[in-house]
């Protein structure tokens, strides 16, 4: 007993001796040329270097490597041979390289219990490849992730998000991506659309969600109360624009379910929007620079007795101002001579026309209600018929402003004559009312 105790000290408790590192070759002495299982039952100490594997030899050269295996089959096995049931025995192995001819070079970490491979790194990966830091932070091709995970490469570092519909649904492929043109985000199943684009060098809250769901644009915290609030104070709105054609094509996707829809139509030069089956012109009052301009955009649709529109015709448009009812006092008339578009659309300026009766700038739209009756004769002669009566009720305020402007005018110019005080005194009368249709205009 005492002699077998000492061929196991001296067959695995190596060391390297001062002056000398032979290779120890362990081999049985029961049986002469005969491979056997060596079962150590203690501690294995080995103070050398390691060579495992049929490729190993004599002499083997370790440099730095404690331990070495050599095979063309590589493989370490975990196998846990835990038997109780509140004990994990998941089983793990090493492998190195595919076994077959034409295979690939790699290093991988199998679930052997699964017959998985959670973990691949295919030989040439490069440096830093995969780089855990110290603090945790994981680098993909840099060795310095400046957080929890970097992604670096020379040309347009990105991430590719990939539903291959393994599990039933639609495949879908995304990028986000970035370089020096721009952040994207790319629709590779799509034809590689660019859905999102950013530049660099955009300004701070260009894009701002916030919590209620309303949208900033250049304004972090929109007004909640708001979809959408824009916050530059440098520059303005620009709506869609479409030529007649466009809109027209548009129309043609359009329904009940679209109404208040806004397009600028750049034949027509006007504001349309969409009242669920045909696009309604909106009047506004033209401005200038210093003074409120006395004419108003009138826009419509032109139509025949059967319904349909009556597109690239001359007509002739009569508009007749009264004041106090549909039927009061005619203040003003005047005639435009127009050809309507490919949607039957005209558009003319009241007050620009040919002067019929009247003077456009002398109506006083203070004094009580007025009314605007259209009338056409769709050949584009002078046979009038009428359309309808529609009553002015904010439109014309400006320039109710401006009538005013111009009673302040004449006032100063007439300063020497008798009357000047009954002159003031209407000024003052006139204001007072404005100031009241703006109260009510308000409260609308």
């Amino acid at each position: 007993m005492f002699k077998k105790i000492v061929f196991i000290a001296v067959a695995f408790f190596i060391s390297k001796q001062s002056g000398a590192q032979n290779d120890q070759e362990v081999q049985s002495s029961e049986v002469e040329n005969q491979i056997q299982d060596q079962v150590i039952t203690d501690d294995l100490i080995v103070q050398g270097s390691i060579a495992v594997g049929t490729g190993s030899t004599n002499g083997e050269n370790f440099g730095f490597d404690t331990m070495r295996f050599k095979e063309d089959n590589l493989r370490i096995h975990f196998d846990d041979t835990s038997t109780s049931a509140s004990f994990p025995s998941n089983d793990w192995r090493i492998t190195i390289n595919d076994s077959g001819n034409g295979g690939s070079n790699y290093f991988s970490i199998d679930d052997a219990t699964a017959t998985t491979v959670p973990f691949k790194l295919e030989a040439g990966s490069g440096n830093n490849a995969i780089y855990v830091k110290s603090g945790g932070n994981v680098g993909l091709g840099t060795s310095n992730p400046a957080l929890q995970l970097q992604v670096t490469d020379g040309n347009t570092p990105g991430l590719r998000l990939e539903q291959n519909g393994s599990n039933g649904w639609t495949p879908q492929t995304w990028d986000l991506a970035g370089n020096e043109a721009n952040f994207f985000i790319r629709d590779v199943t799509n034809g590689s659309k660019l859905p999102l684009r950013i530049k660099p060098g955009a300004p701070t809250n260009t894009l701002f969600l916030a919590a209620s769901g309303s949208v900033g644009i250049e304004k972090n915290n929109p007004d909640s109360n708001a979809s959408l609030q824009l916050g530059s104070t440098s520059k303005g709105f620009l709506m869609n624009k479409l030529n007649t054609s466009q809109a027209t094509t548009l129309a043609g996707n359009l329904g009940t379910g679209h109404e208040g829809m806004l397009i600028y139509n750049t034949d027509l030069k006007g504001y349309y929007s969409w009242t669920g089956s045909e696009w309604k012109a909106l009047a506004f009052v033209e401005s200038g620079a210093n003074s409120v301009p006395e004419l108003l955009n009138y826009q419509s649709v032109v139509r025949a007795a059967n319904g349909n529109v009556l597109a690239n015709q001359a007509v002739n448009f009569k508009m007749d101002i009264h004041q106090g009812s549909s039927t009061g006092t005619l203040v003003y008339s005047e005639s435009h001579n127009v050809t309507t578009s490919s949607l039957g659309m005209v558009n003319f300026k009241i007050g620009s026309g040919s002067v019929l009766s009247g003077t456009f700038s002398a109506v006083d739209w203070g004094a009580g209600n007025h009314y605007l009756k259209v009338h056409i004769d769709v050949t584009g002669g002078d046979t009038f018929t009428e359309m309808g009566t529609t009553q002015f009720v904010s439109v014309p305020y400006a320039l109710r402003a401006k009538y005013a402007e111009n009673m302040v005018s004449t006032a100063a110019a007439s300063s020497k004559e008798k009357d000047m005080k009954n002159k003031i005194s209407k000024l003052e009368a006139e204001v007072k009312q404005l100031k009241s249709l703006v109260e009510n205009l308000l409260k609308k």
